[in-house]
């Protein structure tokens, strides 16, 4: 919303994460990940790495918190088959429940 009131619809901040000198889409690891059993939502943000510039954070929301050792090992799993090993993400969260802000975005 700007100072005028209007409200203003975007899409993430960022498209692409830039890790080492390589370009990667976020929507594609959320696909994956999002494909694993017990797995919510989730999403992907770049994080300040200082080897890499950039490094891969998943933000991931589950059913079973107690068991989330077992979902980031199924994660993993999926990530290894599916995707790049650039692609895969260095640094997990997982949460209750992803916070939406009023705006919809994550």
């Amino acid at each position: 919303m700007d100072e005028d009131g209007f409200i203003y619809i975007v899409a993430r901040k960022k498209e692409i994460i830039k890790v080492g000198g390589k370009r990667i889409s976020p929507k594609e690891i959320e696909e994956v990940i999002l494909s694993v059993p017990l797995v919510v939502d989730c999403t992907i943000k770049g994080v300040y790495d200082d080897l890499l510039g950039e490094a891969i954070k998943a933000t991931v929301e589950v059913e079973l918190f107690n068991k989330k050792d077992h979902i980031r090992n199924e994660i993993l799993q999926q990530c290894k088959k599916r995707l790049s090993l650039y692609k895969i993400p260095q640094k997990f969260e997982f949460v209750d429940k992803i916070v939406i802000k009023s705006t919809g975005k994550k």
